[in-house]
């Protein structure tokens, strides 16, 4: 992508969604192929220092009053609670509904929660990723299912009422054993909100050597729908293909992705997508720099609308509402049913349609990918 002249957002475009990511971890988890660094005070100090200057030039050229801000990682609550306050501050709060700080339960202790309950944030998302201690040693990952209880308690203790936490499955050698048992305590927690991804190995992480291990894609499959009835019968929504909520609790500012809304991406390897501008800033080193000689935006491109259409389907036909039928002809000034009737017939046992939207019926969620790579 190239800082193309005609990546240029309106004068006071408005901004509802903004994306702030801290790229520090204490240790790179064995599945993880996102970017991160090294946690340091000094990198901390020029993260700090750049990402004020980020938000001081999109403050000076647009409007932003945020609906919901988002701290994502990396593992954002390796920064102290002062410096996230300082962070949020910088914001006009007048119209904010959420602020999601993601947390890993190593980093959560008494004291930084009774801190914490004291800011803006009103919703945690907790790294948990297993309630076996096997599996998460497998993962890499630096607690165990003690210590992510307790942390989960903790902020339970501390008022939060607005907890989402993090499921792995899929892994190497899992059996539904296993698997029933992180349900069963997810159950006991009780948390508003559940994501759960399947294991994606990418080649250069350090657990790709067990690839071979992974269930099969059928047994993969059954843990899927083993997860969404466990949690239909607990009373979660599963309002997205990957994420089950408990009524009205669903995640505010993830759904402005999936909803087509525009967000500010903010922070070293962050993304965002604004009037029809994608862009991808640069990671730490030149992303310093760029924030030095005020270059925002760094790596822009304007999406086509052909590139928008598709991206628009994909993303709604992972909701359960589906494509709405006003909605997207209002977008592209066609009719979505008789634009794709040819997918739509092909995969029509996949599909249910009413006279408002087009949807994926649930038992075919697991395989949406394939369906949905169909329409792009």
């Amino acid at each position: 992508m190239n800082n193309l002249p005609n990546c240029r957002i309106r004068e006071n475009f408005p901004i509802r969604h903004v994306y702030i990511h801290v790229p520090f971890c204490q240790s790179k988890c064995g599945y993880c192929s996102f970017y991160s660094q090294s946690f340091s005070k000094s990198n901390k100090a020029i993260y700090l220092q750049s990402l004020a200057l980020e938000i001081t030039q999109f403050l000076d050229k647009y409007q932003i009053i945020p609906h919901t801000i988002y701290f994502g990682g990396g593992t954002p609550s390796l920064l102290e609670v002062t410096e996230i306050e300082e962070i949020i501050a910088k914001f006009n709060l007048s119209e904010i509904a959420e602020i999601t700080l993601e947390v890993n339960p190593i980093t959560i202790t008494e004291e930084y929660v009774a801190k914490l309950a004291k800011t803006k944030i009103n919703r945690i998302s907790m790294g948990v990723q297993s309630f076996v201690d096997d599996e998460l040693e497998l993962l890499g990952r630096l607690h165990d299912s003690k210590q992510a209880e307790n942390a989960f308690w903790l902020l339970r203790k501390a008022g939060f009422r607005n907890i989402s936490l993090d499921l792995i499955y899929g892994l190497p050698d899992q059996d539904e054993i296993s698997l029933k048992r992180s349900l069963k305590k997810l159950a006991e927690l009780n948390p508003e909100h559940i994501s759960t991804y399947c294991l994606s190995l990418e080649p250069d992480v350090p657990l790709h050597k067990y690839e071979s291990q992974i269930p099969s894609d059928e047994k993969v499959a059954d843990f899927y729908d083993l997860i969404r009835k466990k949690l239909l019968t607990e009373g979660y929504e599963h309002y997205e293909i990957s994420n089950f909520s408990k009524p009205t609790y669903f995640s505010k500012h993830n759904s402005c992705y999936w909803q087509d809304a525009y967000y500010l991406g903010l922070g070293p390897a962050a993304s965002g997508y604004l009037d029809k501008i994608r862009y991808s800033n640069n990671e730490l080193e030149q992303y310093v720099q760029d924030m030095a000689e005020h270059k925002i935006m760094a790596n822009a491109e304007v999406v086509s609308e052909e590139e928008h259409k598709k991206e628009y389907i994909f993303l709604a036909l992972r909701q359960a509402k589906g494509v709405i039928l006003k909605d997207y002809k209002q977008k592209f000034g066609t009719d979505f049913w008789e634009e794709y009737k040819a997918v739509l017939k092909k995969y029509e046992q996949s599909f249910c349609r009413n006279s408002t939207a087009v949807y994926l019926k649930p038992k075919f969620y697991f395989v949406s990918n394939a369906i949905l790579a169909e329409f792009m």
